[in-house]
């Protein structure tokens, strides 16, 4: 796969992926139920999309409600950068009294080698780095499939399929510009051109820092205790991807209604000669 094309949004590139089921091989290739009867099956197509969406929904909430990074396998990581600067931060962070975050991307060593002009600068999450001061996980798929009301597999394959799809555009000398709607990362000419995050998120990042050690009780080292956690059992924002629950007992009816028209609807005289 060689020659310049540009893949200006997520759809392209789920639309490549669709195109390659071989190279992509998974569930996310097949229309696949839903785990509500309140939901129909969707196309492969937009299936993917509402996973990607949600998956966004998901880091974007990490980041700014919780300030822990989240780690994508083999495309990157969503942290912060430490920023020090006069009347930043708060007097009673332990980290510092003029502390504040900067949300970064730091992509994933896989698409390091295909950016052949990308010059690293200390761009890792690894032990040492000023990227790893923050918490960092590794993104969790169940709550995005609890959300979309799509099974885990389906979710981990679509986003496995489209990291691996970006990787090798990326090695294609193609350029792609991956909007996560809180943030826009412009791969361009074997490089990241920019990385634009969206002006509200970034305030809203800002504010939550701002507030340590209110909002980070292990920083001042008083864990909560274990029941505690029990009881006050944290919800991505991603688990509330659709508003309202779906109906199932009432589609499933109408469903069912519907067949039953359909039978209703033969003519037997049409059948005899």
């Amino acid at each position: 796969m060689t020659g310049k094309n540009t893949y200006s949004d997520v759809k392209a590139v789920i639309d490549y992926v669709l195109s390659n089921p071989d190279k992509y091989r998974g569930s996310h290739n097949k229309s696949q139920e839903r785990t509500t009867r309140g939901l129909s099956a969707v196309d492969p197509s937009k299936q993917m999309k509402i996973i990607w969406d949600a998956m966004c929904v998901y880091i974007e909430d990490s980041l700014a409600k919780n300030l822990k990074g989240v780690y994508i396998k083999r495309f990157g990581v969503f942290t912060f950068e430490p920023l020090v600067g006069a009347g930043m931060g708060n007097p009673a962070n332990p980290h510092g009294d003029r502390l504040a975050l900067r949300p970064c991307f730091c992509p994933d060593p896989e698409i390091k080698k295909v950016l052949s002009k990308f010059q690293d600068k200390g761009l890792s999450a690894g032990p040492g780095s000023i990227y790893s001061r923050g918490e960092i996980m590794c993104l969790n798929s169940l709550p995005i499939a609890s959300g979309t009301y799509f099974k885990q597999q389906v979710v981990s394959d679509s986003l496995g399929a489209m990291a691996a799809a970006i990787r090798d555009l990326l090695q294609g000398q193609n350029n792609i510009i991956v909007d996560c709607n809180f943030c826009k990362i412009d791969f361009n000419s074997g490089d990241i051109k920019s990385t634009c995050f969206r002006e509200d998120f970034v305030s809203t990042v800002q504010q939550n820092a701002s507030c340590w050690p209110k909002t980070k009780p292990t920083l001042c080292n008083q864990p909560k205790h274990i029941s505690e956690t029990w009881k006050n059992r944290t919800v991505s924002a991603c688990e509330s991807f659709y508003p309202q629950r779906p109906d199932s007992p009432k589609w499933s009816a109408m469903v069912q209604n519907t067949q039953k028209l359909k039978t209703y609807s033969l003519d037997p005289n049409s059948h005899t000669q």
